[in-house]
């Protein structure tokens, strides 16, 4: 898939940032590039990191590279005209954005309709209108909305007596690949992967890419240091799994970026009855492997599933799998799937949580809110009183679901001061 062109005539201000620093990544419609590209040197003079569709590094697509600035940004720019709000490719980016909660802030160029559905979508965002102000105030305005929206960087303060801060590991876990006869079996490969990535966080002193940042390389034979260059990882975790009838075979891989060398292979070959160890295994060979130590509570378990039944947990991840599909049939399929995960085993926290996902979603993709209403709201219900620890915050799962409602702001506040002092590897979205 091709990305943007550069017009003829018109000359790339400066290289797509592309360090570990936060950026903003800027997205809008080809006929505006000229105009734009001064927004860009204006935003770099003002001293922030921009990424752009500059062109794309050998063996990515423009989908991956896109998918993987999307990911990694701090802001989304949309600079909007009449031409961006119907170009596909704008709409698609600010698509992804608003799925993986990135911060976005809208720069209306021109006097511009909106769509009904992007002008809901944006209607809780910060936006700046440029003919609403002088060309002065409009940059200031446009600088302080970038500054406030961007995590403020503190430098360090040194304490007496301090210890140096040790060096932090870092590693990305791939998607596993399927080598089953059947393609059906991919639920098992992603979600082995998904429990990986949410397990390894917990570790001190190891920093684990996103799910989302990783599964961009879904499927993509890459160079090992090119994606642990676009990860900002120095290891990468890759394998395949394969199922045949109730054994499963997993072999896995640690690669260390710098030289491409293998730090460790494994293989693993067990009845799906035994499908737990392998992971908490893997998981623990990486802890043991870049030499990090392991707290009280992880000596005993490090990967934690959410259910000790094994069919309980086929029908979870291969529901989750179905719900990431995104269609109305398949999550018709997924909330079939999460129910009978529920029904095997009711302590199983994160089914009620994927139902809560997969009945909102239905009703977004326009099935009768009525039916699928109390069943969302009573999913969420029981995921909170479970203590599931959800990747938005409570208040915005209600608000999606009631969107008519307001959110409490002393309420909110309360929930991000607690996230705040108690940091959860498992609220990755929110930084």
């Amino acid at each position: 898939m091709q990305g943007k062109l550069t017009p003829p005539n018109v000359e790339r201000p400066l290289p797509a940032y592309s360090g570990a620093d936060p950026y903003i990544f800027v997205c809008y419609a080809l006929d505006d590039t000229a105009r734009v590209y001064a927004e860009i040197t204006r935003l770099k003079d003002h001293g922030f990191n921009v990424w752009y569709d500059d062109g794309i590094a050998p063996g990515f697509t423009w989908r991956d590279e896109v998918a993987l600035a999307l990911t990694q940004c701090k802001v989304f720019v949309y600079f909007i005209t009449p031409r961006s709000v119907s170009s596909a490719h704008c709409l698609k980016e600010v698509n992804f954005c608003l799925s993986t909660e990135r911060r976005i802030l809208s720069v209306h160029l021109e006097q511009t309709e909106l769509p009904v559905g992007l002008e809901l979508s944006l209607s809780d965002m910060q936006a700046i209108i440029r003919n609403d102000h002088s060309d002065q105030a409009y940059q200031q305005k446009l600088a302080d909305g970038l500054k406030s929206l961007l995590p403020a960087m503190v430098e360090p303060i040194d304490v007496p007596g301090q210890q140096a801060h040790t060096h932090e590991e870092s590693i990305a876990i791939l998607p596993l690949v399927n080598r089953s006869n059947d393609p059906d079996n991919e639920y098992l490969c992603d979600g082995i992967s998904e429990e990986l990535i949410g397990a390894l966080p917990s570790v001190d002193e190891l920093k684990v890419a996103s799910q989302v940042s990783s599964f961009a390389f879904k499927d993509q034979n890459i160079d090992v240091g090119l994606m642990g260059e676009k990860l900002k990882v120095e290891h990468i975790l890759s394998g395949s799994v394969q199922k045949a009838g109730n054994r499963v075979r997993i072999h896995v891989l640690l690669s260390r970026v710098a030289d491409g060398s293998s730090v460790w292979l494994n293989r693993y070959s067990r009845e799906l009855d035994d499908i737990f160890k392998p992971q908490e295994d893997v998981a623990r060979q990486v802890v043991d492997a870049l030499k990090l130590e392991l707290v009280a509570d992880q000596h005993e378990q490090l990967v934690d599933a959410g259910t000790k039944n094994v069919q309980a947990d086929e029908e979870f991840l291969d529901g989750v799998h179905a719900a990431r599909t995104g269609t109305r049939s398949s999550l018709n399929r997924a909330v079939i799937n999460l129910q009978r995960a529920a029904q095997l085993d009711p302590d199983h926290t994160r089914v009620h949580w994927w139902l809560y996902f997969c009945y909102w979603r239905l009703i977004g993709v326009g099935l009768p809110r009525q039916e699928r209403e109390p069943k969302a709201a009573d999913a969420l219900d029981k995921a909170k009183a479970a203590g599931f620890v959800p990747p938005v915050p409570w208040i915005k799962a209600t608000r999606d679901l009631f969107p008519d409602t307001r959110p409490d702001q002393r309420s909110l506040a309360l929930e991000a001061c607690k996230k705040i002092r108690q940091p959860d590897p498992e609220w990755r979205l929110f930084e």
